[in-house]
């Protein structure tokens, strides 16, 4: 603190607003000496000192020292209001580059130039969507509109557009060039768990927990038709052309739909508990289908038939993927392993064991020969699909994973759990790749913040 006069009866004959010293020994008054800042206003007009009122309140503006007292009110409002928008910006720049909650799903564009997660609820319960620009490390859109979490979303073929579906009951249709929001689908009756959108870009097709599914026209943003025959409620949905959809519930089922009728072509029984997803298998009329009762079973959906029974899990399945050339299965299993299967044949390959939790997600490269999981131990690992062995191991999460996804070029894997930030992780090397420009930004928005709230405090002080 400055060293201020020893007053004892006289006070400066008037403060200036232009003199920065003029507000610290303002402050001084008010905290340390307030007879000070009285015998500053009797003596520079005691008779208008005495006056009340709205009269003495307009004579004391033609007083020299009450109009510059006063004008150094309006300063000190003015910077206040100032740093307070300084503060506002720094505290939103710093919030805007990480979720505030849980991030439910990751996924990349098809050009691999953007990694998009979508987060859970958060104070406000409601879910966003961000996007990435992977080689920059930097936010590149924040997607906020859908009122809570956001449970799953999907890229068009063209990676111009994201649609997503979430707890609210409502699909949305995002423009990613833009990062704007194109169209609000509203039809469910409840929480929308999978999206699904058609070779052609053209149609979306969410599952929900209403029991049914709905067909979108992506461009007009319209509701087609419903697709009505499940009995509980839908967890997952996979166009496998631009006319048909197949669909897994919690009734067991999985039913083949004309997304252009709306008729069933083949309802599937066979799983003896819910069916939590059905991925499509490259290459031909097969999908193959996730359940709760630990297997998975590949059918042949243009003839509605039943190919083989993939059993040995010791738990339900959360998540399946199959590679490229659609001639392996890898499956990721609440009892802790991931199974590489033989889809020509229908054996088992491998059992890749090493995680300490559910394994709760699970992608491989372009090329089938690697694979990524993610699992409720906080950890993502890659495995050599050829041998069954760990190649790394990568620590990096606070929470448990929810999802991962690789890069079209096979050099990323993307993951996202219940911290703020997806993560990077360079396959081949298992080194975690920053995101370098979101995490500078976040720490001058830290920086910027804690310098403009002291300054704030500062000016408060002066003017309360």
């Amino acid at each position: 603190m400055p060293k201020f006069p020893n007053y004892t009866a006289n006070v400066p004959e008037s403060l200036h607003p232009l003199n920065p010293k003029h507000y610290l020994l303002l402050a001084y008054w008010v905290f340390f000496r307030p007879s000070h800042l009285t015998g500053y206003l009797y003596q520079s007009n005691p008779e208008v000192y005495q006056m009340g009122g709205w009269r003495g309140l307009m004579r004391s503006w033609g007083v020299r020292a009450h109009r510059h007292l006063y004008l150094m009110g309006v300063v000190c409002t003015i910077i206040s209001l100032l740093l307070a928008s300084s503060l506002l910006f720094f505290y939103s720049l710093g919030t805007a580059q990480g979720h505030t909650a849980s991030i439910n799903v990751v996924t990349v564009t098809p050009d691999g130039r953007y990694s998009i997660s979508a987060s859970a609820g958060g104070l406000r319960n409601a879910g966003s969507l961000k996007v990435w620009d992977i080689q920059r490390g930097a936010l590149v859109n924040t997607l906020a509109g859908q009122k809570n979490a956001i449970f799953t979303a999907v890229v068009t073929p063209d990676g111009k557009r994201v649609v997503s579906g979430a707890g609210d009951s409502t699909v949305f249709v995002w423009d990613l060039e833009k990062g704007k929001k194109l169209h609000r689908l509203k039809g469910h009756g409840r929480w929308v768990n999978s999206v699904a959108v058609t070779p052609d870009g053209k149609l979306a097709i969410s599952a929900s927990a209403d029991t049914t599914l709905k067909v979108w026209d992506i461009d007009a943003g319209k509701k087609l038709r419903t697709l009505e025959g499940h009995t509980r409620e839908v967890n997952g949905v996979v166009a496998v052309s631009d006319t048909v959809a197949i669909s897994g519930s919690d009734d067991g089922l999985v039913k083949v739909w004309d997304v252009n009728t709306g008729a069933v072509l083949h309802s599937l029984p066979g799983h003896k508990a819910a069916v939590k997803k059905v991925v499509g298998i490259p290459g031909g009329n097969r999908v193959i289908s996730a359940s709760a009762d630990g297997t998975l079973k590949v059918w042949d959906w243009q003839r509605g038939a039943l190919i083989f029974t993939l059993s040995g899990h010791e738990d339900g399945i959360n998540d399946v993927v199959v590679t490229a050339d659609g001639q392996t299965a890898v499956s990721a299993s609440a009892d802790g392993t991931l199974k590489v299967w033989d889809l020509t044949g229908g054996g088992l390959r491998q059992t890749l064991t090493g995680h300490g939790g559910w394994v709760n997600a699970v992608a491989v490269t372009p090329d089938g020969k690697f694979a990524v999981s993610g699992s409720s131990d906080h950890s993502v690992k890659v495995w050599d699909l050829a041998t069954g062995a760990l190649l790394h191991s990568q620590n990096g999460h606070t929470d448990r994973v929810r999802s991962v996804a690789v890069t079209p070029d096979g050099k990323i894997a993307v993951s996202g759990a219940g911290d703020r930030f997806p993560k990077l992780w360079d396959i081949a090397s298992g080194k975690e790749v920053r995101l370098k420009t979101a995490r500078n930004t976040l720490a001058l928005a830290v920086v910027g913040f804690n310098f403009f709230s002291v300054a704030c405090l500062l000016i408060l002080i002066l003017i309360v």
